[in-house]
C-alpha cells in the first residue's frame, strides 16, 4: 500500500509539472537580422528544479518497454507485415544517417509506438524505425556507436532495420506500408520519391521544401525559420495558441542567419519535447541517448557554436537531471559525455584513416534545384571533419576521384564542406571551414565560383574567400597534360557557424536564381 502511495501521489503531481514545464517566460533579443528586437518563448522555465525533482521517478517507470525489446518486436513485424500479418508505419531519418537521424528516428519511433491511437492499437499497428544506410556502414559512425555503448545498449544496433534489408517501394506497392514518418529531412531522396503519397508525418529541424501538402498541424513539425518575417509569423501564430508556444524558441544572438535558422539544434530535442510531455515514457536508455545527440549538435550548448537555442538547453538540463542519479561509471556529467562523444566524431587519425570514396560517403546528402528551361539539377554535398588538403592530397587524379563519386550519385555538382574543430572546442576559437565545388562542366563550376564569390549575392553571408591551389594540385593537373579545365574550386569560408543546413538553401536559391547565366542557350 505504501509503494501504491507513492506512485499515486507521483502520479497526481505530474501534471503539475508538466504544466510548470510548458509555462513560457518571454524576453527580448537582438535579431542578427538588422536587430530586429523579437518577444521570444523559452519553454525552459523557472520550475526546472521542480521538474528535476520528478524526473528520476518518470524514467524508472515499470510502463516503459525497453529499447532493444521494441527494436526487437518492430524487426518482427516488419517479417510480418510481408505476409499482411501486420500493419508497419516506418520512422525514417535523413541519407546521411548521423548520430541525429539515428537516434531521432529510433526515439520517435518508440515514441510513437507507446502513444498510439486507440484505432492504431486495434489495428495492430507498428511504428519501425529504418536506418537509412547500409548494414556494413553502420561501422562508420563512431560517435553513434559509442553513445549506444554508453547508454549501456550495445546489442540494441543489432536489432535494428537498415535500408538495404528491407523493400520500402515494394511493401508500399503492396499496401503493406501503411504511413511514413520522415524525421531530420521533409524531402524522400529521388530513388524512395514513390513514397511520397505515404508521408503522414514530418519532424525536422531544416527548411521546409513545402513537400507532402496533406501533412499539416501538429503532424508537421518543421523547426526552421527561413527569414525574419518567418519568424514574425511564427511568434504571432504561437502567441494566439497556447499548444503552440514550444514551436518558438529563443535564439542565441550568435544563431547563424545565412539561409535561414533552424530553430533547434538537433532533431533530438523535438522528440525529447515529446517525451518530456508525457511522463511514464521515458527510460534511462532513451534519456541517454537524446542527451548526447543534443550535446554534440549543439556543441555542448556552446552559444559561440551560434547553433543552441532555449529549447535544447531545456530538454539537456531535464534529460540530465533525470540521468544525475545513476551510479554506473559511463554517467559523469554533461561535459564528460560530450567530450567522449565529441572526441569519436572528430577524431583526425580515424578520419584520416579513410579512403575518399568513405569519407565523401560518410555523411552525404542529395539535393535538387528547379529549373525553367531543362530538367532539375541535382546537386550533392559531402560535410567531411578533416582538413579538405589532408583528404585531397591522398589521391591522384583529385578531379577523376570527385568526377567518378559524383557519377556514381547521380549529380552533376558536388560539394565538400570541411569542418575542423579545435582540441578545446569551439570556446577556444580556430574553427576552420572550408567549402569546395566538383562541377562535372567546367563552365557550369567557373561561373558558379563567380556568383559565390559575388558579395551582392545571397551566398556573400557565407565570406567566401577563394582558397590559393596547393602545389600538389597544380603538379598533378601538369601530369594529366594540362589543357583540363578547372572542375574544382575551393574557398575558405569565413562564417564558420554557416553549415549544410544554411548553405544548402543558399547554393539551390542561386542555381535557380542565375539560370540564366549558369546554363546559357
Amino acid at each position: 500500500m505504501r509503494a501504491s502511495s507513492k506512485l499515486s501521489s507521483i502520479s497526481c503531481a505530474l501534471p503539475t509539472v508538466c504544466a510548470a514545464f510548458t509555462v513560457a517566460f518571454s524576453f527580448s533579443v537582438c535579431s542578427p537580422l538588422g536587430n530586429l528586437p523579437y518577444r521570444l518563448v523559452s519553454r525552459y522555465c523557472v520550475a526546472r528544479k521542480t521538474l528535476s525533482s520528478h524526473m528520476e521517478p518518470i524514467l524508472s517507470s515499470p510502463t516503459t518497454q525497453d529499447l532493444p525489446t521494441f527494436l526487437k518486436k518492430g524487426r518482427a513485424a516488419l517479417l510480418l507485415c510481408n505476409e499482411k500479418k501486420a500493419r508497419v508505419k516506418v520512422v525514417l531519418g535523413n541519407e546521411a544517417a548521423d548520430a541525429d537521424s539515428i537516434v531521432s528516428s529510433i526515439c520517435l519511433a518508440q515514441f510513437l509506438q507507446m502513444t498510439r491511437s486507440s484505432n492504431e492499437k486495434l489495428g495492430s499497428v507498428h511504428y519501425v524505425p529504418i536506418l537509412p544506410l547500409r548494414r556494413t556502414e553502420l561501422k562508420l559512425r563512431p560517435e553513434t556507436l559509442l553513445l549506444f555503448r554508453l547508454a549501456g545498449i550495445s546489442e540494441a544496433l543489432r536489432d535494428t532495420v537498415c535500408i538495404d534489408e528491407v523493400d520500402l517501394l515494394g511493401a508500399h506497392a503492396k499496401d503493406a506500408l501503411t504511413g511514413l514518418v520522415l524525421v531530420d529531412h521533409n524531402k524522400l531522396t529521388a530513388s524512395l520519391q514513390n513514397l511520397g503519397p505515404a508521408v503522414e508525418r514530418i519532424v525536422d529541424h531544416h527548411e521546409d521544401q513545402g513537400l507532402y501538402e496533406k501533412v499539416t498541424g501538429g503532424n508537421r513539425d518543421i523547426a526552421f525559420a527561413a527569414d525574419a518575417e518567418g519568424f514574425d509569423a511564427l511568434y504571432s501564430s504561437a502567441q494566439q495558441s497556447q499548444s503552440d508556444i514550444s514551436r518558438v524558441p529563443s535564439l542565441s544572438s550568435n544563431s547563424s542567419t545565412a539561409g535561414g535558422r533552424a530553430l533547434v539544434a538537433s532533431t533530438c530535442t523535438l522528440v525529447a519535447e515529446r517525451y518530456l510531455s508525457n511522463p511514464g515514457l521515458l527510460c534511462p536508455a532513451v534519456a541517454m541517448l537524446l542527451l548526447g545527440v543534443v550535446l554534440l549538435d549543439s556543441v555542448c550548448l556552446d552559444a559561440s557554436a551560434g547553433k543552441v537555442t532555449s529549447r535544447d538547453e531545456a530538454v539537456a538540463k531535464a534529460l540530465a537531471a533525470g540521468l544525475a542519479g545513476r551510479s554506473d561509471r559511463e554517467w559523469k556529467s554533461e561535459q564528460a559525455l560530450y567530450r567522449n562523444l565529441s572526441g569519436a566524431k572528430f577524431d583526425q587519425g580515424w578520419w584520416q584513416s579513410l579512403e575518399v570514396n568513405e569519407a565523401l560517403g560518410l555523411d552525404y546528402k542529395s539535393f535538387a534545384a528547379s529549373l525553367q528551361t531543362r530538367q532539375a539539377l541535382w546537386f550533392g554535398m559531402s560535410s567531411i571533419l578533416v582538413a579538405l588538403n589532408d583528404l585531397l592530397c591522398k589521391v591522384s587524379g583529385v578531379e577523376s576521384v570527385l568526377e567518378r563519386f559524383a557519377s556514381s550519385r547521380g549529380v552533376e555538382l558536388l560539394v565538400l564542406m570541411s569542418l575542423v574543430m579545435p582540441a578545446g572546442g569551439a570556446k577556444d576559437g580556430g574553427i576552420q571551414r572550408t567549402l569546395a565545388v566538383y562541377a562535372s562542366c567546367p563552365v557550369l563550376g567557373r561561373t558558379l565560383a563567380t556568383v559565390l564569390l559575388t558579395p551582392e549575392t545571397e551566398a556573400g553571408d557565407l565570406q567566401l574567400e577563394l582558397w590559393p591551389r596547393p602545389e600538389w594540385w597544380d603538379r598533378e593537373r601538369c601530369n594529366e597534360g594540362g589543357d583540363r579545365e578547372q572542375r574544382l574550386w575551393c574557398f575558405k569560408q569565413g562564417n564558420v557557424q554557416a553549415s549544410r543546413k544554411q548553405v544548402e538553401p543558399i547554393l539551390r536559391r542561386l542555381l535557380e536564381e542565375n539560370e540564366g547565366i549558369l546554363f546559357p542557350k
